[in-house]
């Protein structure tokens, strides 16, 4: 898998894997002819040393798991002491990654604002 820094910097790069099993899967908005801009929750257990655990993944039509059905398996990574604190690769996709990187530039803009507005007095 490759990580992101902000993963890295987390230590979900270490965090151990887990079979995560599809519980439900629910269109949540429809998106347009093409299928841009439409969003499913996937709802999952899994099983870790811990015991048994729930999550909810909300997935854009990017993703791979977008077409995920009931009963499908996929990988997801827990945190060992929080294991209820889960982390799935596939559950991103280019479009939200994309939100991510602008979001930061938009936080930085904002930040470099209100800095030069302090120390420029």
């Amino acid at each position: 898998m490759e990580y992101g820094w902000v993963e890295r910097m987390r230590g979900i790069d270490k965090w151990p894997v887990a079979d995560a099993v599809a519980i439900s899967a629910r269109q949540i908005i429809k998106g347009n002819r093409r299928g841009d801009g439409a969003w499913r929750t996937i709802c999952f257990g899994y099983r870790c040393e811990y015991g048994d655990f729930r999550g909810r993944l909300f997935v854009d039509s990017y993703s791979s798991l977008y077409e995920l059905a009931v009963g499908d398996r996929f990988e997801i990574q827990y945190n060992p002491r929080s294991p209820h604190r889960y982390f799935c690769q596939e559950a991103k996709s280019v479009f939200v990654s994309l939100g991510a990187v602008i979001g930061l530039m938009f936080l930085s803009i904002i930040l470099y604002a209100v800095a030069d507005e302090v120390f420029s007095h």
